[in-house]
């Protein structure tokens, strides 16, 4: 990562400065990063407007880009907003005022073809990372929150260890509360009491059977748990006890917090404040945010803080909105202001629900390899959305030697800076990753159901290795020209060049 040009303002509602170029033929940028994905699978707004008579009316976005097109300076400003601001971006007679509700504004100076890796790198500047890691979660099966028991995680877990996973995360159903709880007029949940303690019936021996079996094989706990935002947050220490529990006792080291309803600023400061209490806990504790419904802390100001748990999707037949190229695509998109290693995205177990697809539709998952699936989000923290336990031998056969080998380079991986490169997937396209460190240059090229098979890049590197694909591509690569033609559609290939 280069050095940054850039300040952060602090407590200003609107700040106010004036461009360090002539603004008359300026263009401007906006971009809005969605959340709320349980409505929306559009997770990145751009729109493009041009300076007139050295005013711009007011836009809403949460990074904004203003550049001359002759000398190619740009200025960036970075809203590390939540969800309940609407920042916005203009300029009256020459003044550039960008609204922010008091949080901070990040004002940097670059050009304009460096200004989505200038966001990039600003965030690694706050969000550091841990590293990458693999996941499993059960809920995407969407069987039923009772099956959440000892002796069902204890399999989980065992499965987990076979095919490589790091973490098996505990979801809805540990508790003895039912979900959804009795709400306040206000639609907010409320948790008593008794809400939180442990599900005796499922778990007769304590959770800490199932802690000793995950440490037994190698494998961490994850927890969900829901903090009650109202108040705001008026169980704090109620909630906090909850999960200091979780820590102490039953080795719990991932927090994923849900149902959150962050609709101002108090509550939004509160979260912050809680979030930063779970990881005083110690070193090693990390919380995962979910942002798919309600308004949430998003993706910038949660910069500081553990993953984001992007989408839930599913392929269950009142759903079946999981599509691999979607969930690539999503990715894709984030990826170019956002590092990948902040994110978690899922790829499920094609071979259930597929009674969901119509046979005529050539994206449905049951089409794809399910290492072609896993590589779509390996690049982020891949998450196996599904009860790994009933997975195929087949399928397992396909997934451990590829996850074996993520495992092997994705500290290199994880610190690179990752962004998309091809054409924006679309099920029908030619798409991939670059993922550039000190060390090496990591390329995840994928060929979509469509015509044209061959990729040409032109990499200044001396040696080119296949890690891993489900083809069998021919790779050239030959004075810094790389040239990849896929043999089948639905193929992707992993590739290292040093």
């Amino acid at each position: 990562m280069s050095k940054l040009d850039f300040k952060t303002i602090v407590n200003q509602d609107i700040y106010e400065t004036t461009a360090t170029f002539d603004i008359g033929t300026a263009v401007f940028t906006a971009v809005w990063l969605q959340a709320y994905s349980d409505l929306y699978d559009n997770l990145v707004w751009e729109s493009t407007d041009y300076v007139f008579n050295k005013n711009l009316a007011e836009t809403k976005g949460r990074i904004f880009f203003l550049s001359d097109p002759v000398s190619n300076a740009c200025e960036v400003f970075i809203v590390q907003a939540p969800d309940c601001v609407e920042s916005t971006f203009a300029i009256v007679d020459e003044v550039i005022k960008v609204k922010s509700n008091g949080y901070p504004i990040i004002h940097g100076f670059t050009t304009r073809e460096n200004a989505e890796k200038f966001c990039r790198d600003w965030y690694k500047t706050v969000y550091q990372t841990e590293g990458l890691h693999t996941m499993s979660n059960t809920w995407a099966d969407f069987r039923d929150r009772t099956r959440v028991r000892a002796d069902f995680l204890m399999k989980e877990i065992d499965a987990a260890q076979e095919l490589g996973v790091d973490v098996v995360q505990i979801d809805d159903g540990w508790q003895s509360g039912t979900t959804p709880p009795p709400c306040e007029k206000d639609g907010s949940f409320l948790f008593s009491d008794e809400f939180w303690l442990l599900n005796d019936e499922a778990f007769p021996h304590g959770m800490e059977q199932v802690s000793s079996h995950a440490k037994e094989r190698g494998v961490k706990l994850g927890l969900w748990f829901a903090p009650q935002s109202v108040g705001p947050f008026g169980r704090f220490q109620q909630d906090l006890a909850v999960l200091k529990k979780a820590y102490e006792e039953w080795g719990i080291r991932y927090f994923k917090l849900d149902f959150l309803q962050l609709w101002d600023k108090a509550r939004a400061d509160a979260m912050c404040k809680f979030i930063e209490s779970v990881l005083d806990f110690g070193k090693d504790a990390t919380v995962e945010l979910d942002v798919t419904a309600d308004k949430r802390l998003g993706y910038l100001n949660s910069a500081p803080y553990g993953t984001l748990f992007v989408e839930n999707r599913y392929t269950k037949t009142t759903w079946g909105n999981y599509y691999p190229h979607k969930t690539l695509r999503n990715l894709w998109r984030l990826s170019k202001y956002i590092p990948s290693s902040k994110l978690q995205f899922e790829f499920m177990n094609p071979g259930i629900y597929t009674e969901s697809y119509k046979e005529t539709d050539l994206l449905r998952p049951a089409l794809y390899d399910i290492d072609y699936l896993f590589a779509t989000v390996m690049v982020s923290n891949p998450l196996f959305w599904m009860e790994t336990q009933f997975l195929s031998q087949d399928n397992r056969k396909k997934l451990k030697p590829l996850v074996a080998k993520w495992k092997t380079y994705r500290a290199e991986l994880s610190a690179s800076d990752i962004f998309p490169i091809g054409n924006e997937p679309c099920g029908a396209s030619l798409c991939g990753f670059h993922c550039e460190s000190n060390h090496a240059t990591h390329l995840v090229l994928f060929r979509e159901v469509c015509k044209s098979d061959t990729m040409t890049l032109q990499i200044p590197k001396s040696s080119c290795e296949v890690l891993y694909s489900n083809d069998q591509a021919d790779v050239c690569f030959a004075d810094n020209v790389l040239t990849v033609k896929f043999n089948k559609q639905r193929a992707y290939v992993w590739l290292r060049l040093e």
